[in-house]
């Protein structure tokens, strides 16, 4: 795997709500968090998902 440079980056996806913003940062070459900065998800899904997916990392 490429090493990945350090720094916090912000990223768009379209979900079936609407687009979300996503930031993630890196240090010392590895994911240490992930944030959701938008969401327009239902209480079921994707809010479970942001609320969970993030934590793993």
């Amino acid at each position: 795997m490429k090493k990945l440079t350090d720094g916090r980056y912000v990223g768009t996806g379209q979900g079936m709500h609407g687009v979300y913003r996503v930031a993630v940062e890196i240090v010392r070459g590895k994911i240490v968090k992930v944030e959701v900065l938008d969401q327009h998800g239902t209480e079921q899904f994707p809010d479970l998902a942001v609320k969970e997916i993030p934590k793993k990392f």
